[in-house]
């Protein structure tokens, strides 16, 4: 038997051929994440907004309220002052000597009385410039009152009214049945004096330099 040589048939056994190259791997989009991101982002700036117009408005509430509400005057003479109420922006026209009947502490109602009648507890005793003073003997001061004349400080005192007494609750002097509670009896005015020794003994005498007057007061 005779063996052939030669090529095989089938030819030789090759080795595999590498196939083409696998396509590159798409990246990972963060579409999510960044609108996470972002809507995160724009609540921390709303959140941080509120808060600011929060605060602000607090603190203008503060200045506001202080100081509550409106001017206060400086205290001279026995009593204290009054402070500003909710009638401080009204126009008021008074003039020195005129009597007003105040009721309510702070309450700037300045509304002309008959200063015979007990319900008119206090006169204008004088008026004031924003920058200057009223005289010492001022009981209430009220500053930063409108007139037609501009702004003022208004000096008031109280109207005594002689053989009517009074009550001084430490913010107001208004007339009242005499008795423990209404102490403060005047019984005698003179003017064009400050000589204090001429009140009967037994009664203090009150002097106002301003006014040149002194009253003699009985307290009980």
């Amino acid at each position: 038997m005779t063996n052939e040589t030669g090529p095989n048939n089938w030819g030789q056994p090759g080795y595999p051929q590498p196939g083409p190259p696998y396509p590159p791997r798409p990246r990972q989009q963060r579409t999510g994440l960044t609108v996470a991101v972002i809507l995160l982002s724009v609540a921390l700036v709303a959140a941080i907004a509120v808060i600011v117009v929060v605060l602000a408005k607090d603190d203008s509430s503060e200045q506001a309220g202080g100081s509550d509400g409106g001017d206060s005057g400086d205290s001279a003479g026995a009593g204290a002052a009054p402070k500003g109420g909710s009638d401080a922006d009204a126009v008021v026209d008074l003039q020195i000597g005129d009597c007003v009947s105040i009721t309510t502490s702070g309450s700037r109602d300045f509304a002309t009385t008959d200063c015979n009648d007990p319900k008119s507890n206090l006169f204008v005793l004088n008026m004031a410039g924003s920058n200057g003073s009223c005289p010492d003997d001022a009981h209430f001061i009220y500053a930063g009152v409108k007139t037609t004349s501009g702004e003022v400080q208004m000096c008031f005192n109280v109207n005594w009214i002689i053989g009517q007494c009074y009550r001084d609750d430490g913010e107001l002097i208004a007339a009242a049945p005499c008795g423990p509670d209404a102490p403060i009896q005047p019984m005698e005015k003179m003017n064009g004096t400050v000589y204090t020794a001429e009140c009967p003994d037994g009664q203090q005498a009150w002097s106002w330099r301003e006014t040149v007057t002194v009253m003699c007061v009985t307290e009980f």
